[in-house]
Order: structure tokens, then sequence, then C-alpha cells
């Protein structure tokens, strides 16, 4: 099954020395449902940490507002909206911090989107091993 993958890249110095990231762009993140905020903080996504810290403040004054019976079902829907909007979040969180979309690819893997993404910057500049 095909996913999305965008390739993010900043630039580092006069030189022209690249960073190059190769992220999915769709579906649901499962350690993001669960740790939140803390997986935002460990990966450097300053934006994505305050959106979903913001969504878990929320979530724990419900909790106490409605009582012990509906904490379950309130963290259970916060779990899954910050899976599912978290890479969006990691996405903003990445134009804070000077990387920009370069590119997106159709691949069936992490590694594959990668030679994709190669083989497109060889057509265009015989400079590649600058950006990858």
């Amino acid at each position: 099954m095909a996913t999305s993958f965008a390739a993010y890249r900043r630039w580092r110095g006069f030189a022209g020395r690249a960073e190059t990231i190769v992220l999915p762009t769709d579906g649901f993140l499962g350690v993001a449902a669960v740790l939140g905020p803390f997986w935002a903080l460990a990966r450097g996504r300053w934006r994505a940490a305050a959106v979903l810290g913001a969504g878990w403040a929320v979530a724990g004054f419900l909790a106490y507002a409605v009582g012990p019976e509906g904490v379950p079902i309130i963290w259970f829907v916060v779990a899954m909206w910050g899976g599912a909007v978290a890479r969006g979040l990691e996405a903003e969180s990445l134009a804070d911090q000077g990387w920009r979309l370069q590119d997106i690819v159709l691949a069936d893997g992490r590694e594959m989107a990668e030679a994709k993404l190669i083989a497109a910057d060889v057509e265009t500049s015989a400079d590649v091993e600058r950006r990858w």
C-alpha cells in the first residue's frame, strides 16, 4: 500500500550543505496518541508539543468536571485526536525550525521514497551529495 512521504530540507551555512528528512504525511500516529506532548518534545517539535499539551489540559479539566465515569471516554477521544493530528502538527513545527517542504512522493516505504526523491534530485542538479 502506497503512502505519501514528504521531504523537508534546510540549508546550513553559506557553503550550502543541506539536511534532508523524509516523513510520512498521512496516517494515524499511535505513539503520539499514547505519549502526546512527550512524543513531540522528544522530537523537538515545540508547536506540536504545545497543541497536544493544551489538548491534554482540556481533557484533564473535562475529566475533573465530569467525574470518574467519563474519564476513560474523554482520554480515549483525546488520544484519537492526538494520533490523527500529529503528522500535521509535526509539519507545522518543522516550518518553524527552518525546514522547507521540498517534495512529496508516493512510495511503499521510507527507503523507496528516499530513492525516488534522490532520483528526482539527480535530474535537477548534479550536486546531489550536498543535499542527502
